[in-house]
């Protein structure tokens, strides 16, 4: 079986979701986190942990996948993620995927890489109409895509073959997230998503 890390993402959505998705679809997740997530991304069906602050995390995991990995998500993509998921991805090569734009230089670090990145809002099927290498035309075929993924998502989350993102839900309305993007800012918020109900139940 291929075993499919995603690297290097502390405390996220995307964290347990991808490698819910990931373990859903028949791969092995090896994910990057705090020791302190450990458990609890073990919980959403991760096969090992490895401490992302660790200078020798790529090069742990390529000795705990005895250089084998091919497949790599990396959903913070700056130059240290990045160094770590080519590091991590076994001498024979693989397949590197990020959240964001890719350097030149740094996608070609490895010419035994194949790397590249997704736009999130063209799942939609319309022009993302941003600058630079952000933007994207139409693309219908997204959309096709994207229409199977929800149904398939829905299903998975009414069966149970995944779960959401932890939640904390937080009172006192509009008038009191200043104080929650604060939490965000200077790190109080770990491991949940912040949910604010706006109109009193």
């Amino acid at each position: 079986m291929d075993q499919c890390p995603r690297l290097h993402l502390e405390d996220g959505s995307w964290n347990y979701l991808t490698h819910s998705l990931v373990h859903s679809a028949g791969y092995t997740p090896i994910v990057t986190c705090s020791p302190a997530n450990n458990a609890l991304c073990e919980s959403y069906g991760a096969a090992a942990c490895f401490d992302y602050n660790s200078a020798t995390c790529g090069a742990d995991i390529r000795e705990y996948t005895a250089n084998s990995l091919t497949s790599v998500f990396d959903c913070v993509t700056d130059a240290p993620t990045m160094r770590m998921c080519y590091e991590a991805i076994g001498s024979s090569g693989g397949k590197y995927v990020a959240l964001e734009s890719i350097t030149s230089i740094s996608k070609y670090a490895r010419r035994d890489v194949r790397a590249d990145w997704l736009m999130a809002p063209s799942i939609l099927g319309t022009p993302v109409e941003l600058p630079g290498s952000y933007g994207r035309p139409s693309t219908p075929e997204h959309r096709r895509f994207g229409s199977e993924l929800f149904l398939l998502v829905e299903k998975l989350l009414q069966e149970g073959g995944i779960r959401n993102h932890p939640l904390e839900i937080r009172e006192g309305g509009l008038a009191m997230i200043p104080t929650y993007v604060n939490d965000l800012r200077v790190g109080n918020v770990r491991a949940t998503r912040q949910v604010v109900p706006l109109l009193a139940g």
